[in-house]
């Protein structure tokens, strides 16, 4: 049973952790989102892994899918809009042809990845509370494939961004938006029903 909580987390994390740290990745904290952090503060769950307090328990994987998502989050803003999300995520020490390969990046991810969040959705909204073992092994299969495209992403970006570039995002990733970023186990949200 845990290893489904685990894994159904491990599925739903992205969007919903786009969402709530896209507000202060570059510095800016909402009211909404500081609200949120108040309230998630007092119902921390036992195991729950705070990046603020120990950026290092947060994968690369983890924090390079937030930044990825956070800056395709908006797939109609304007590219002069995304460009400066893309400056913001990387403290504008990004050049322009970094910014736009990072952008790059983002959208590669985001066109990949969605076919597998949109299938793991409508797995889920089928089979939610409790899914068979059949329907796990589907989820954790997409789960791999999804990983697996990440993983892909975040090893072009040296020959995408050039060796500098990669090092500055990567920094700007360990220091700032891994600390962005609160795992809890075995929280799990019902599906969202599509009408």
């Amino acid at each position: 049973m845990r290893s489904r909580a685990t894994l159904f987390l491990a599925i739903t994390i992205g969007i919903a952790t786009a969402i709530v740290i896209t507000a202060n990745l570059w510095g800016g904290k909402s009211a909404t989102t500081k609200a949120f952090q108040q309230k998630a503060a007092r119902q921390d769950l036992p195991g729950t892994i705070d990046g603020a307090a120990n950026p290092s328990a947060i994968s690369d994987r983890v924090a390079y899918q937030m930044l990825f998502y956070s800056l395709y989050v908006r797939p109609r803003a304007g590219l002069e809009k995304r460009r400066a999300l893309a400056a913001a995520a990387s403290n504008n020490e990004l050049n322009d042809t970094e910014i736009d390969a990072l952008l790059a990046a983002a959208e590669e991810f985001q066109s990949r990845v969605s076919v597998l969040d949109r299938k793991a959705a409508e797995i889920k909204d089928r089979h939610w509370p409790n899914p068979s073992a059949e329907v796990m092994a589907q989820l954790t299969e997409l789960q791999r494939r999804k990983e697996a495209i990440i993983d892909e992403i975040i090893d072009s970006l040296p020959n995408r961004l050039g060796a500098d570039g990669a090092a500055k995002l990567h920094n700007h990733v360990n220091d700032r938006v891994k600390r962005k970023i609160k795992i809890s186990p075995g929280r799990t949200s019902p599906p969202k029903r599509h009408h």
